[in-house]
């Protein structure tokens, strides 16, 4: 009976290893990265001009509320200027924020993301021509 606890205990420390290697492996994978602005790349879930915040989502589906104020620039792709209302859901935008804990976003600039993005903030090799 001991050989059989033994090996019971034995595999819950190895499945419990395993596990938490995953969790470790999926959390490093899923980070957000930064362009050398210090922008980052969202898509538009909901605007919500009342409470003046948006609910962004990354790449990867995690969400993060976003407050705006009357200090935050909008703008087009080609770098128009542009009001909350003009955003819609669905929306890809480059967001400079700052505390992360409280996200307050500076300047949100509607954009797509370019292959070569996402390549160099998303994927770990480099663009196949």
């Amino acid at each position: 009976m001991n050989k059989c606890c033994n090996k019971i205990f034995r595999y819950s420390v190895l499945a419990a290893v395993v596990a938490a290697g995953m969790a470790l492996a999926a959390s490093s994978y899923a980070q957000h990265k930064n362009t050398a602005t210090g922008e980052e790349f969202f898509i538009i879930a909901s605007v919500d001009q009342a409470k003046s915040q948006i609910l962004l989502k990354r790449p990867s589906e995690v969400t993060m509320l976003m407050k705006v104020n009357d200090k935050t620039k909008y703008a087009d792709d080609t770098g128009k200027p542009m009001m909350l209302s003009d955003f819609r859901a669905g929306d890809t935008v480059w967001v400079l924020s700052s505390n992360p804990a409280e996200p307050m976003a500076s300047r949100i600039r509607k954009g797509q993301m370019t292959v070569p993005d996402l390549h160099r903030y998303y994927l770990d090799y480099p663009e196949i021509k």
